[in-house]
């Protein structure tokens, strides 16, 4: 019969309905990173649950959210150059378009009513919306007194920002006292390479000890598809790629790679380091980019915002050049890509800095910290000359953290992750 639905789809959705639903709140303020690791995240996750995404941040081009998730837009908030949160559309105020947030999120858990809550960074970061996501937290234990409440939070917790919140509550006791309210921190991250007493120092939480607090490492969220790499070597591996993450801080990166880029082509390695391919990200600002734009015009250089087969491209790749993010991060270890990392730059030390140091101490990047011509000249010839095997981190983070909830929920878990007592 015309417009009718399979059978074997019925199932799926009757099936699908009678998953728990696991409610995820994402707050990014600029760039893309911790929209891209939770979008991983949700993923695998949408595998076991009926997966609804409250996404309070700017609009993305280009973000797909894959089968079995629904995704409910927040008034959208932004970080400006300052460091201060503002509405992204224009003629909102930031009280009304509070008030809307917390009208939507009321709205959300009754009709959805979630088993479990995934708060993405809190409370080590989005402390000045501290009043709604308490306000989530305590509707949705209305539906489920027992509702299973979970941190989310990547490697590395120092933000380069302090969210414009008093120093009262960055306070090691008020972090703990709001972490004790939760039932677990999930830290995205291989326990052999996290830092988290580093971390918390560099973020201001030096008092704040993690013993005590239920948390689990799950290992690092990678890209759910990415292609196997190529074979190490200079005949299987060829192009470079450069890419901003984001965009918005990278017109510098740009500017210092195409600058150096006429010199690596009289270098030895030109050959296989051809062609360069320059991904701009969402965000860079028009005027850059059209700077950016009109300077890879000019050698020749292929230049686009984004790449369905940028994982490919990265594969397959000589050389990468780029930020050096969480998700950027990610791709370079599951690519095997040759990398010259540059962090963005913030005023206080920030996880790209701090994460390139761990990493370069292990072979892994070479880093170039103002990115210069001849720090990313420098930084290129110890990248191509650097080792070609690397330890077998963990990658398999949202695969194991949709256990470790299902765990969790199913009572064959203790409260710090470990197995229950029979």
């Amino acid at each position: 019969m015309s417009g009718s639905v399979p059978a074997d789809e019925e199932a799926r959705t009757e099936n699908r309905r009678s998953l728990p639903v696991l409610l995820i709140y994402l707050q990014q303020f600029r760039g893309t990173g911790h929209r891209a690791r939770m979008g991983r995240l949700a993923e695998v996750l949408a595998r076991d649950f009926q997966v609804v995404l409250l996404d309070g941040g700017p609009p993305q081009p280009r973000w797909p959210h894959a089968p079995g998730i629904t995704a409910i837009p927040l008034t959208s908030l932004v970080r400006d150059g300052s460091g201060m949160v503002r509405p992204w559309e224009d003629g909102v105020a930031l009280p009304e378009a509070l008030v809307q947030r917390r009208d939507t999120l009321r709205q959300v858990v009754h009709r959805f009513r979630p088993r479990v809550l995934i708060l993405e960074f809190y409370p080590f970061g989005r402390l000045n919306l501290a009043a709604e996501i308490e306000l989530l937290i305590q509707e949705v234990r209305s539906c489920h007194s027992d509702a299973l409440v979970l941190s989310s939070v990547r490697d590395i917790l120092d933000t380069g920002f302090s969210d414009g919140v008093p120093d009262g509550m960055r306070s090691p006791a008020a972090i703990a006292a709001r972490l004790h309210s939760l039932d677990g921190v999930l830290i995205h991250a291989d326990r052999a390479l996290a830092e988290p007493e580093a971390s918390l120092r560099l973020a201001g939480f030096a008092g704040l000890a993690l013993s005590g607090v239920p948390f689990d490492f799950t290992g690092f969220i990678g890209s759910v598809d990415s292609p196997p790499p190529a074979a190490a070597g200079q005949g299987t591996r060829r192009g470079t790629v450069l890419s901003m993450g984001g965009g918005i801080d990278g017109r510098p990166l740009a500017e210092g790679v195409l600058a150096t880029w006429p010199q690596l082509m009289a270098a030895p390695a030109a050959a296989f380091l051809q062609p360069l391919r320059v991904f701009t990200g969402p965000y860079l600002d028009r005027g850059d980019l059209e700077v950016v734009a009109r300077r890879c015009a000019d050698l020749q250089v292929d230049c686009h915002a984004f790449s369905p087969d940028y994982r490919a491209l990265l594969s397959h790749a000589a050389l990468s050049i780029s930020r050096f993010g969480y998700n950027t991060c990610m791709d370079i270890l599951q690519s095997g890509v040759p990398a010259v990392v540059v962090p963005a730059p913030t005023a206080v030390p920030n996880d790209q800095a701090l994460r390139a140091r761990q990493f370069a101490r292990l072979g892994r990047v070479a880093v170039s910290v103002d990115g210069g011509p001849a720090e990313i000249l420098r930084a290129v010839e110890a990248a191509l000359q650097g080792p070609r095997s690397f330890a077998p981190w963990r990658l398999d983070g949202a695969e194991r953290t949709a256990d470790w909830i299902r765990g969790r929920l199913a009572g064959s878990m203790g409260p710090d992750g470990s197995a229950a007592s029979p």
